[in-house]
């Protein structure tokens, strides 16, 4: 399936409105979940509306047309032998100048884009050689490196090379480094610590296919020095936030880990993939260690996050299918994470999926989800939600509000918020019929 790419600066104005291995599953004979919850409301609800868009993403010829679901995938060469069309991004960074990197696991390369949607260049690419990759495992942009302390980089990590690579700004190669697989594995994001060091988001199996165990296996985040020789540590027990409570949110956790963000004065926050309503942040001590400071409780409509399912469910009701150990396992997500950040002044804002089920709707609402604005159609259907929650710096519910709704039929894969930069714009890769990126504004009043 090909997919262009968007970039849609939009306004979200949102008021005040009041108040390696797992163990085997079950049988699926005997699948077992948890009740469906109650439909909750937030004591204090926003309303949010989009406004303007451009296209990032234009053919030569200066038109978009939207890629069909199927067929062959168009060339990605364009005139200089750059194209603008992407097929599979999968990590969005802004840097000074209005520019744009965009890491395309399809073409293997990194795209850079102006605020015209042009392609200003590419590097990378399918290959062993030095500055070439395997597969695009996370991307980020930030500083340092032998350039000097404030010369743009870009680090990318292979998960089949097990590599890092470190590109100048140019896209020149700066560097490159392997790491062992008992220190890592398939990092699903990074991100820069203002002292230099990198963290790596994922979660791994406690142990290798040969039985030995990871010193790590049982942390989320994982400190690399800003060379990228050295492992400095790990921290973020996954137990913390019951991803392994059972074998199928285990295994969608190691695909999906969850998002984190690292504020001004380098705090991490976390917000794990399957959302059941609670938040982190984690901050390093004096002595080095880093220690989780506070959890905090944002909004869940309707639980549980995640319902086990017959692998042989109609294809188009699952979002998530795995085999492992011989055995298969699917499940239907209901409220899962899709980004975290702050804001310029401190607050923060997390966006998520959230589902509540066909039964539990009013009238009104079960006749849009049998027939919503994104034209899925076919009789009931749970609605699922694109929503922002708003915090205070210390991590109090401001509000919640509807970014989008549709029905379960698009709930697969539909919005994930990257990035966010200086000025405090959105980064929002859309995944439908087509592939998209917006850059958005969030004002709230």
């Amino acid at each position: 399936m090909s997919r262009s790419v968007f970039w849609l600066p939009l306004a979200l104005v949102l008021a005040a409105c009041g108040g390696d291995e797992a163990s085997a599953p079950t049988a699926v004979g005997e699948i077992e979940n948890p009740p469906l919850g109650p439909v909750m409301q937030p004591e204090r609800a926003l309303s949010a509306r989009m406004e303007d868009a451009w296209v990032l993403g234009k053919s030569a010829e200066g038109t978009f047309e939207p890629p069909p679901h199927s067929g062959p995938r168009p060339s990605m060469e364009g005139p200089e032998g750059v194209g603008p069309l992407l097929g599979r991004p999968i990590a969005v960074r802004s840097a000074p100048g209005d520019r744009v990197y965009v890491a395309d696991k399809a073409s293997l390369t990194i795209k850079v884009y102006d605020r015209e949607g042009q392609v200003l260049g590419a590097f990378g690419g399918r290959g062993r050689e030095p500055g070439e990759l395997l597969t695009l495992s996370a991307m980020h942009v930030g500083r340092g490196g032998p350039s000097g302390p404030e010369a743009e980089r870009l680090v990318v990590a292979d998960g089949i090379s097990m590599r890092f690579t470190a590109y100048a700004g140019d896209g020149s190669l700066e560097t490159e480094a392997e790491y062992e697989l008992k220190d890592l594995l398939w990092p699903r994001s990074l991100q820069q610590l203002a002292s230099g060091e990198l963290v790596f988001l994922t979660k791994m199996p406690p142990l290798m296919r040969d039985g030995q165990s990871r010193p790590d296996g049982g942390s989320l985040f994982h400190v690399y020095s800003e060379d990228l020789e050295t492992k400095l540590g790990a921290f973020g027990p996954v137990e913390d936030f019951g991803l392994a409570d059972r074998p199928i949110a285990d295994a969608f956790s190691q695909v999906r880990p969850g998002h984190f963000w690292i504020t001004r004065d380098d705090a991490v926050l976390y917000a794990p993939s399957l959302y059941r309503g609670l938040l982190h942040r984690y901050r390093r001590d004096e002595a080095g260690t880093w220690q989780r400071e506070t959890t905090f409780q944002g909004f869940v409509a309707q639980e549980p996050s995640l319902l086990e399912v017959p692998p042989d469910e109609e294809q188009q009701h699952l979002h998530f299918k795995v085999t492992q150990g011989g055995i298969a396992m699917a499940a239907r997500i209901r409220n899962e994470s899709r980004g975290i950040f702050e804001l310029s002044d401190g607050r923060i804002v997390h966006f998520s999926l959230q589902t509540v089920a066909q039964e539990d709707l009013g009238e009104e609402e079960a006749a849009a989800a049998a027939h919503d604005h994104h034209g899925h159609h076919g009789g009931p259907r749970d609605q699922v939600t694109f929503g922002v929650e708003v915090f205070s710096p210390e991590g109090e519910l401001l509000g919640y509000g509807a970014v989008d709704t549709f029905t379960e039929h698009g709930h697969t894969e539909q919005f994930y918020v990257d990035w966010k930069d200086d000025q405090d714009r959105f980064y929002v890769r859309e995944m439908t019929d087509r592939f998209v990126v917006w850059i958005t504004t969030l004002e709230i009043l």
